[in-house]
């Protein structure tokens, strides 16, 4: 511990530090890429993500932690969306965004009502080792 304010100050301003960049590629893409709302979302959820760490290992409390992994677990379901829906005309129809968002509350409520944490680790853990495995 750092100070008693701070619990981990690296990983605390790293993860403020995502905040500004995902606010660039948001703004980016909407310049430069594409004006479509999922890569705004995705860029949405890592600057969540930002925040929830920084407070999460600033704080080093449950609540921190949950702001910290829920929008790790969105991330999930906002890059499987634009891997799977490469066009702008959606391939599936409008009942896949829905699915999608459907399974992602539901894991959400699996998450922070039944304290099923293996949901992350699964999501995490397993994608982590097949990267390394490359």
């Amino acid at each position: 511990m750092y100070s008693g304010y701070v619990a981990e100050l690296h990983n605390t301003w790293t993860s403020v530090a995502i905040v500004p960049i995902a606010l660039l590629a948001m703004h980016s893409t909407r310049q430069h890429a594409s004006r479509e709302t999922r890569f705004v979302l995705a860029y949405a959820s890592v600057g969540s993500v930002g925040v929830g760490s920084a407070l999460f290992h600033g704080m080093l409390r449950r609540w921190g932690q949950v702001l910290d992994e829920l929008p790790m677990i969105l991330i999930l379901f906002c890059v499987a969306f634009i891997a799977i829906e490469r066009e702008k005309a959606p391939r599936y129809g409008a009942w896949f965004p829905a699915a999608l968002a459907l399974a992602a509350a539901a894991i959400v409520v699996l998450y922070l009502i039944c304290n099923v944490y293996t949901v992350f680790l699964v999501g995490f853990v397993r994608h982590t080792a097949h990267m390394s495995a490359q």
